[in-house]
C-alpha cells in the first residue's frame, strides 16, 4: 500500500502489509512474490495494473494471477501481459444491475441465477478468445417470454436530446427500465435521473417488446408513420 497511515494501522493489527509501490521489483520481492501461489491485483490505475501484471509474471512464471480492471477493453491487454484471470468491473456491474431488474419482473430466482451463469460463461469465453471484446448489456439475449433487452440510439432528430431521464420518465410512461447509457465508448451503468441525453447516445433498456417499440419512437421518430426519415 502507498498510504503510510494505512500500513501503520494494519501492521499494528498484525496484518502482513507492506509500504511501497508494487511496480517496483524489490517491493514485490520483499512481499514474497517468488514464493507466492496466487496474486490479486485490484487497483484503479490501469497503467500501474499493466505494469504490475507484467512484472509479477516475469518474476514468478508459476504464479496464478487474478486481475481486476474497470474496462472490458483492458481484458485482452492484461491477459497478454500474463494475467490468468481478468475480472472486468464494467461487465460485472452491468450483470448485477441486470439481475436486479429481472427480480423486479418477478422472474424466479433460480432462472435468474442460471441465466447469469450462462451470460458469464459465454462472455468470458469471448473475452478470452477475442481481440476486441464487445460484450455489453445490449448484446445479452433473453430467453424469457415477453421480456426483451436492446439499445436505442439517440439520433440528431430525436426529441429527447437535452432532456434528462427524470423528465422522460420511461418507467412510468412506457413500463421500460433503463439499464445503462453508452456514450463515446463509455458505458454509464445505472445513470442518474438528472443525466441529459445527447445525440449519439445509446440507451440500453429492458421491457416488453411492444413497450420498447413505443419508446423507440422518441429516439428515432421517423419510424412513426406520421413522420418521414431524414434525407
Amino acid at each position: 500500500d502507498m498510504n503510510p497511515d494505512t500500513v501503520d494501522q494494519e501492521q499494528k493489527k498484525g496484518e502482513p502489509i507492506f509500504f511501497g509501490d508494487a511496480t517496483n521489483e524489490s517491493i514485490l520481492s520483499h512481499a514474497g512474490i517468488e514464493q507466492a501461489r496466487i496474486m490479486v491485483i485490484a487497483i484503479n490505475d490501469p497503467l500501474s495494473t499493466r505494469a504490475i501484471t507484467r512484472i509479477a509474471r516475469s518474476m514468478n512464471p508459476n504464479l496464478h494471477l487474478i486481475v481486476r480492471t474497470q474496462f472490458l477493453t483492458e481484458v485482452k491487454v492484461l491477459r497478454d501481459l500474463g494475467a490468468d484471470e481478468v475480472i472486468p468491473e464494467e461487465f460485472e456491474t452491468s450483470v448485477e444491475i441486470f439481475s436486479r431488474v429481472l427480480k423486479k419482473y418477478l422472474i424466479p430466482k433460480g432462472t435468474i441465477e442460471q441465466f447469469i451463469r450462462d451470460i458469464r460463461s459465454d462472455t468470458y469465453k469471448v473475452l478470452r478468445s477475442s481481440s476486441e471484446p464487445s460484450a455489453d448489456l445490449s448484446n445479452l439475449k433473453l430467453n424469457i417470454p415477453n421480456v426483451d433487452i436492446t439499445a436505442l440510439k439517440v439520433f440528431p432528430e430525436s426529441s429527447v436530446i437535452g432532456e434528462n431521464l427524470s423528465a422522460i420518465n420511461v418507467r412510468k410512461e412506457y413500463a421500460v427500465s433503463i439499464l445503462a447509457i453508452r456514450r463515446n465508448g463509455d458505458v454509464l451503468v445505472n445513470p442518474s435521473g438528472e443525466m441529459d441525453l445527447e445525440s449519439g447516445d445509446e440507451v440500453i433498456v429492458i421491457g416488453e417488446p411492444d413497450a420498447i417499440t413505443r419508446l423507440s419512437l422518441l429516439f428515432h421518430p421517423w419510424e412513426n408513420p406520421e413522420q418521414s426519415p431524414p434525407l
